[in-house]
């Protein structure tokens, strides 16, 4: 008996509007992520390294092991591949020459930026329809779910 009261508050939570809306835009973005990521033969994982450093900077291999959630080696490999394609570069640091950081290279950047056009074109489609002040409203509260999630991410040391 727990287990159908459980599977139908599940159903009710999944089929919240909020629920459905964040899935939508999450479907949305993979999928512009999906034709960047396929056209240029990267991973996921790649990808995700390229767009946090260009939003974060550089950073050595144990700040991206941590933020990705994975071993070094396993990052290890992911620049190195991403060295390969020349989306990054390895710079040494100065005060100890066996640690390096990874920076987005110029041609990582571009691609970053083409992502970003196809979402701005993306989302310029998604609102065609919809009134300046409807999407003043969409933006201000998906700010306020921003700094939700940043507030949460900060709480479990994320």
């Amino acid at each position: 008996m727990d287990g159908i009261i459980m599977t139908d508050q599940k159903d009710k939570k999944h089929s919240s509007t909020k629920y459905q809306f964040i899935e939508m835009l999450l479907e949305n973005m993979m999928s512009v992520n999906s034709r960047i990521v396929k056209e240029n033969g990267l991973s996921y994982s790649s990808f995700f390294i390229l767009k946090y450093l260009n939003l974060h900077g550089s950073q050595n291999l144990t700040a991206l092991s941590k933020i990705m959630g994975t071993s070094k080696p396993t990052i290890t490999s992911l620049v190195d591949g991403l060295v390969q394609k020349g989306l990054v570069e390895r710079i040494s640091s100065r005060n100890d020459r066996r640690m390096y950081y990874v920076h987005i290279s110029q041609e990582g950047e571009a691609l970053i930026e083409k992502s970003r056009d196809i979402l701005v074109d993306l989302g310029e489609s998604m609102f065609k329809d919809i009134d300046e002040a409807c999407i003043q409203k969409i933006i201000a509260n998906l700010v306020k779910i921003n700094e939700i999630n940043n507030h949460i991410k900060m709480e479990i040391g994320v």
